[in-house]
């Protein structure tokens, strides 16, 4: 699950596609901007597949998307967010980055994202956050993000979040371990956790494990940069630059 865009083509506005393998007037652009075209399938079954097949190769554009990018996992995403906060300002970019799937960018607009892509670039200290690490190997295993309460993980094994206080986890709503060190000991499908610095709070039981079951967790602070977005950085400025060059808007999907 995540966020991606694209923008299409106008090849076949301009007539730069091949010929296609159904008649013209049986296919359905679905707005103004040229979008990928369409057929109705009742009534055409027999033509549809071929009319699919030709759809993916009949321009020099692959599904008739002339600039197509992952923006990122919705985790990645609401950590860009995060960062544009955490700066201050931003106002377009802020406004127009989607909480779902679905949702287009106009041109206009794109043309002003990438100014303030551009600005954002420049940021040399964002802020700071709170990253859980492998103890013994140093690996990353989680990063806090705000924009998820500090959870890094929600599912069936429990809710785990990290955050300048330490690796947490929840249970219904109550928050039942709490520790800046954790031990970690795999049993089965599960783990128990222990806080190293409160040996007399014994362990605490969780449905999964953590960081690949590391045995030691960790807690410190990370202070980011724009050059720890630069993947996000990147994907958009390559689909807002597709969208103000071709004319159609980026589409969030």
């Amino acid at each position: 699950m995540g966020l991606d865009a694209f923008v299409l083509c106008r090849c076949w506005v301009e007539g730069r596609t091949t010929p296609p393998p159904v008649p013209r007037e049986l296919i359905v652009v679905p707005d103004e901007h040229g979008p990928s075209l369409e057929l109705d399938y009742d009534g055409n079954e027999e033509l549809f597949s071929r009319f699919d097949s030709w759809r993916v190769d009949c321009c020099e554009h692959s599904d008739m998307e002339y600039a197509s990018q992952r923006i990122g996992t919705w985790s990645g995403v609401r950590q860009f967010q995060w960062a544009l906060g955490a700066v201050g300002g931003f106002p377009v970019l802020r406004s127009i980055l989607p909480s779902g799937n679905g949702g287009t960018v106009e041109p206009d607009v794109a043309a002003r994202a990438l100014v303030e892509l551009a600005d954002f670039v420049s940021c040399q200290r964002i802020g700071e956050r709170a990253e859980l690490y492998d103890g013994d190997t140093g690996a990353v295993v989680a990063r806090q993000n705000p924009a998820f309460g500090g959870f890094f993980s929600i599912g069936p094994g429990g809710r785990f979040g990290v955050d300048s206080g330490g690796l947490f986890v929840v249970e219904g709503e109550r928050e039942v371990f709490r520790a800046l060190r954790t031990r970690q000991r795999v049993d089965g499908d599960g783990a128990w956790l222990a806080d190293l610095d409160r040996d007399e709070r014994g362990e605490t039981r969780i449905g999964a494990t953590i960081g690949g079951g590391a045995s030691t967790l960790l807690i410190r602070a990370k202070a980011y940069t724009a050059a720890d977005f630069e993947f996000q950085v990147r994907a958009l400025t390559t689909v807002f630059e597709a969208a103000v060059k071709i004319g159609n808007p980026v589409v969030w999907c």
